[in-house]
């Protein structure tokens, strides 16, 4: 839980980035969204494959991947599309006046606002003032969203995930002591199999090859 509340709190700081960067503020965020995504990666992949036998662990490592993957791709679509949707909203009203098509390519793109905004003089200035602050608006935006799934991701952890020592024993079962109704239920070659490292079972063992 803390992991993810350290990503949490990264993407926040994030939220904080203006027009004028200050370099030190970025690398501050960067660096704590990076450690609560190393110290929460580990232990998430170690939850899916130790729930399972080691038989499938195969299977549950692909469907980590598989759901990492997935996990990348949407985040992107969604944040990408709240960035924009953000920019465009904000920008708008600053093409008021513009020819269409520069109006167009200005709303869906900040890059083309900087190309266009020396030839358009004084209004082209105001323009790549509003579209820079739009776009860092609209960055602040996904970065919000991205905080706010975080922070509900670790109060599901919090609430589901098993923890370190429910983790330890599945990964070292403790073995329960034989009673005599298990010794005297259980089939001889069972004991035998046991007991194999303790004792010579040679002569009781059966011979599948005859």
């Amino acid at each position: 839980m803390a992991k993810l509340l350290l990503c949490a709190a990264g993407l926040l700081l994030m939220n904080l980035l203006a027009v004028d960067l200050v370099y030190w503020h970025l690398a501050v965020a960067l660096a704590i969204l990076a450690a609560g995504m190393a110290l929460a990666s580990t232990p998430a992949t170690m939850a899916i494959t130790s729930s399972l036998p080691r038989s499938k662990q195969g299977v549950g490592s692909a469907v980590n991947d598989v759901a990492r993957e997935f996990g990348s791709a949407l985040g992107i679509a969604i944040l990408g599309s709240a960035l924009n949707q953000a920019y465009s909203n904000n920008v708008a009203d600053a093409t008021h006046g513009l020819p269409a098509d520069v109006a167009e390519a200005a709303q869906s793109s900040v890059a083309a606002v900087q190309q266009a905004a020396p030839q358009l003089g004084d209004q082209g200035a105001a323009l790549l003032q509003t579209a820079q602050q739009a776009f860092v608006d609209g960055i602040g935006a996904a970065f919000t969203i991205a905080a706010i799934v975080g922070a509900a991701c670790a109060v599901v952890v919090f609430l589901r995930a098993p923890s370190a020592h429910d983790l330890q024993e599945t990964e070292n079962p403790t073995t329960r002591p034989r009673s005599p109704d298990d010794n005297a239920n259980a089939s001889p070659y069972g004991q035998c199999v046991e007991t194999r490292q303790q004792m010579d079972c040679d002569d009781d063992w059966p011979d599948h090859g005859s």
